[in-house]
């Protein structure tokens, strides 16, 4: 099964337990809840997602940085290397509630997008991914809410 992976698809396997969205799937249910994988490479102020447009890939950063912003130009975060974003879109089905721009000179970035269906082989692989999705956005909002409390 490895051998007909793509490089960003065996970069993904070799790295998976690394990223906090994958910790506790073995390469098997990964590659079942992973439909594409890829890198791309943007400059500065590159748009890599719209305010109101769908999407169900989200991001990790690899290298550089990433502004997220509101209505138009209000930054509402500086997101750095091992980040993931853009989860959102993907788990709720919506519009995208902000837009997405390069801030650094370079961003390597890897986008991921999931299977919309559970493979009926592995579906602890969608709960495990599901869980590590909710710890992630739970440390995303107590995140918020420090930053909110300094203010």
């Amino acid at each position: 099964m490895e051998e007909k992976l793509t490089k960003a698809q065996k970069i993904l396997v070799d790295f998976h337990q690394k990223f906090e969205l994958f910790k506790g799937m073995n390469t098997k249910e990964l590659l079942a809840v992973v439909e594409k994988v890829r890198f791309i490479k943007l400059e500065k102020d590159e748009k890599i997602f719209q305010k109101g447009h769908t999407g169900k890939e989200f991001f990790y950063i690899i290298d550089g940085s990433v502004s997220i912003l509101v209505d138009g130009n209000l930054r509402v975060a500086l997101l750095n290397r091992k980040t993931f974003f853009g989860e959102m879109a993907f788990i709720t089905k919506k519009p995208r509630n902000a837009s997405a721009f390069v801030e650094s000179d370079q961003a390597t970035l890897l986008v991921i997008n999931i299977k919309d269906t559970v493979e009926p082989t592995e579906p602890e692989a969608f709960s495990k991914l599901y869980k590590n999705i909710s710890e992630v956005l739970v440390d995303k909002v107590e995140e918020m809410n420090r930053k909110l409390t300094i203010l």
